[in-house]
C-alpha cells in the first residue's frame, strides 16, 4: 500500500519547501509528500514532511516553533532578509541593553502586518506579485503569539512562537523600533512541533511517536465499525473533552482520527494504510488461502547466470508477460494505461516462462464494458511457470496472485450502463414485480449510495429510490450491509430491498474482470476511503 509516516527532514539553504518535496517524491517514488511549515528558501532547519497517508494527519502536528535568527542592524531591505534590496541605512550602533528593551514590546500575543515578499493572498493574488511590480496593497495585521524571544550576543536572537510567525517581520519591526533599521542575515528552525533540528534525518517516522494528543487503543471488532466510519462507544468517564480530537490506534499505528462528543468517539479520518504499512493485507494471503508455492525447478544452471528484470522491452518477455495480463484482465485493458513487469532469473528461464514475480498495474482503464479507476496484481510466489502458446499461456503450476482494485463512483456508474450491466437489470425486471428503469451510485460520507428509478405496479410516475448502505465481504461477494433508504417518502420491505440491491450490485460485476474458468478468486475485503472503493483479495489460475 506504500510507503506512510513522517519525517524530520533538515532543509539546507538554497531550497524552496516546494523543492523538498519535489525531491522527495522523486526518491520515494510517490506523489503524496507535504510540508508542516514553509520555510524561505534562504532558511534552513527543521521542515516536518508527511508521506503518503501521514499527509492526512499533518492538521494534528503540535505547531509551535522555535528559531534563531540572525539581525544585521542599521539597514533595512525590501524582503526583510538579505535577499532584497537596501531601503534604509543608519550609522548610529545599538547597545545590547537597547536590544533586549527593544525586544520586551514582542512577547506574548502581538499583531503582526506579514512583509510584502511574502506567499499571503489579497484579492487572490499572492503578495509577492504585487511587490514584484512595484505595487502596494493594504495588508491586514495577523495577530501571533511569541512564547520566548531572548538576545544571544553579538547578533542573534532565539524566538519560540506560533504558527504563522513572519521572524522576517520580527527582525524588520525591531529595526524600525531602535530607529536603525534591520533585516535578517541567517535563519535556522530549530523546532517544529514535536521535531527538533538535532534529530533530523531521513529516516521514516510512525505517526504515533509524534502526536501528542490522546489514544484509544480498539480491538480488533472495533476495526470493523472503524473501517466504516461508525462511531466508537468506548469506556465511561474517558476523560476526553468535548470535540477533542483523539487518535484511534491499532497495532501500535494509527488507523483513524476522531473526535469525542458525549460518550461516543465519532470517526472523521479513516487511515487504514498506515496500519497496511505493518500489515500489508494488500499483497498477503489469508491464512486458509488454498495455495503452495512450490520450489524451483528444472533451471537454466549455467555458471555466471545473472538474475535480470524485465519490464516488457524484449520479446520472451512480451511473450509472457503479455498472455498473462491477457487472461488477468479480458484480452487487456481497451482504454487507459495498463503496466507489465516481470522479474526473471535468467534470459533463458524467462524464455521457457520461469520466472521470479509478475505484476500488473493499471490506471483508468476500462475492459469489456468494466471500469476501473486502478487495479494491481501481484504474485505471491518467488518461483513462477507460465509458457506462451500461439494464443495464450499455459501454467505449468499454480499461479497465486494478490489483487487490489479501487473503483470512484464514476467508473460503477459507466460500467452499470454498459450492455452486460444492462443484462441483470433484465433479468431482474423479467420477475414482473417492477422495472428498473435507470441505476445510479454516489459515494458520500463513506458509505455506499444506490439510486434506482423504478416503476412500481400501480403507480403512474417512475419512483425514485435513494439507499444507503455499508459495505462487507460475505460468501466471496460484496455485500450491502445496515441499508437505509434516504427518501422517506417511501414505504419498502428493506429486508426485500436489500436481496434486489445486492441482485444488481456493481461492485461484484466490476470484479468479474479477474474472472476466469480456470482461476479461483476470494475476495478478502472491501471498504470505502477517500471517496474511492477499495477491494482486495487473491486469484489461484490452477495449472493446466
Amino acid at each position: 500500500m506504500g510507503v506512510n509516516g513522517f519525517i524530520n527532514f533538515n532543509k539546507p539553504a538554497g531550497m524552496t519547501s516546494h523543492d523538498v518535496v519535489a525531491q522527495v517524491r522523486r526518491a520515494l517514488k510517490i506523489k503524496q509528500v507535504g510540508h508542516a511549515g514553509t520555510l524561505d528558501p534562504f532558511a534552513r532547519g527543521v521542515l516536518p514532511l508527511a508521506v503518503g497517508k501521514a499527509t492526512r494527519l499533518l492538521e494534528y502536528l503540535t505547531d509551535d516553533k522555535e528559531y534563531i535568527a540572525t539581525v544585521r542592524f542599521g539597514a533595512a531591505t525590501t524582503t526583510y532578509d538579505l535577499e532584497g534590496e537596501v531601503t534604509s541605512i543608519s550609522d548610529r550602533t545599538v547597545s545590547e541593553d537597547e536590544i533586549r528593551a527593544a525586544l520586551k514590546d514582542f512577547e506574548g500575543e502581538i499583531l503582526q502586518t506579514p512583509p510584502m515578499y511574502s506567499a499571503i493572498k489579497v484579492g487572490g493574488k499572492k503578495l509577492y506579485e504585487y511587490a514584484r511590480k512595484g505595487q502596494t496593497v493594504e495588508v491586514e495585521p495577523r495577530r501571533v503569539t511569541v512564547h520566548e524571544i531572548e538576545f544571544l550576543p553579538p547578533d542573534r536572537i532565539r524566538i519560540a512562537c506560533s504558527k504563522g510567525t513572519y521572524i522576517r517581520s520580527i527582525a524588520h519591526d525591531l529595526g524600525q523600533k531602535l530607529g536603525v533599521g534591520a533585516h535578517l542575515t541567517n535563519l535556522v528552525r530549530t523546532k517544529s512541533g514535536p521535531f527538533k533540528l538535532e534529530d533530523t534525518g531521513e529516516k521514516l517516522i510512525n505517526p504515533l511517536d509524534v502526536l501528542t494528543l490522546q489514544q484509544h487503543e480498539i480491538t480488533d471488532a472495533e476495526l470493523d465499525k472503524v473501517r466504516h466510519g461508525q462511531p466508537l462507544t468506548p469506556l465511561l468517564n474517558n476523560g476526553y473533552k468535548e470535540d477533542e480530537h483523539v487518535i484511534l490506534s491499532y497495532n501500535n499505528n494509527v488507523a483513524a482520527m476522531a473526535a469525542a462528543k458525549e460518550d461516543k468517539l465519532l470517526v472523521k479520518k479513516v487511515l487504514l494504510s498506515l496500519i497496511l504499512l505493518v500489515m500489508p493485507v494488500s499483497f498477503t494471503p489469508a491464512a486458509d488461502c488454498e495455495f503452495a508455492c512450490v520450489k524451483p525447478y528444472d533451471m537454466c544452471n549455467k555458471a555466471g547466470r545473472m538474475v535480470t528484470s524485465a519490464t516488457g522491452v524484449n520479446l520472451a518477455t512480451q511473450a509472457v508477460a503479455g498472455k498473462i495480463a491477457k487472461r488477468l484482465v479480458k484480452d487487456a485493458a481497451t482504454s487507459g494505461a495498463v503496466k507489465v513487469k516481470l522479474k526473471s532469473f535468467s534470459p533463458m528461464d524467462l524464455a521457457a516462462g520461469r520466472f521470479k514475480s509478475f505484476e500488473l498495474t493499471g490506471k483508468d482503464f476500462s475492459a469489456e464494458g468494466i471500469y476501473l479507476t486502478a487495479l494491481n496484481i501481484k504474485t505471491l510466489c518467488n518461483f513462477n511457470y507460465a509458457v506462451p502458446t500461439s494464443d495464450s499461456v499455459v501454467f505449468k503450476e499454480d499461479f497465486p496472485l494478490a489483487f487490489n482494485v479501487a473503483l470512484s463512483e464514476d467508473d460503477l456508474n459507466k460500467t452499470m450502463h454498459s450492455n452486460g450491466y444492462d443484462k441483470l437489470i433484465e433479468s431482474l425486471n423479467s420477475t414482473g414485480v417492477f422495472k428498473i428503469l435507470d441505476t445510479q451510485v454516489k459515494i458520500k460520507n463513506d458509505r455506499f449510495v444506490f439510486i434506482t428509478k423504478t416503476v412500481v405496479p400501480f403507480v403512474k410516475r417512475p419512483q425514485e429510490m435513494v439507499f444507503s448502505s455499508d459495505l462487507t465481504v460475505k460468501n466471496g461477494d460484496i455485500k450491502f450491509t445496515d441499508t437505509k433508504i434516504i427518501n422517506s417518502a417511501m414505504t419498502l420491505d428493506l429486508s426485500k430491498a436489500a436481496f434486489a440491491l445486492n441482485l444488481l450490485n456493481p461492485l461484484n460485476y466490476s470484479l468479474r474482470i479477474l474472472e476466469d474458468k480456470n482461476a479461483k478468486m476470494k475476495l478478502e475485503e472491501v471498504h470505502i476511503e477517500d471517496n474511492k472503493i477499495f477491494a482486495q483479495g487473491t486469484i489461484v489460475i490452477q495449472k493446466g
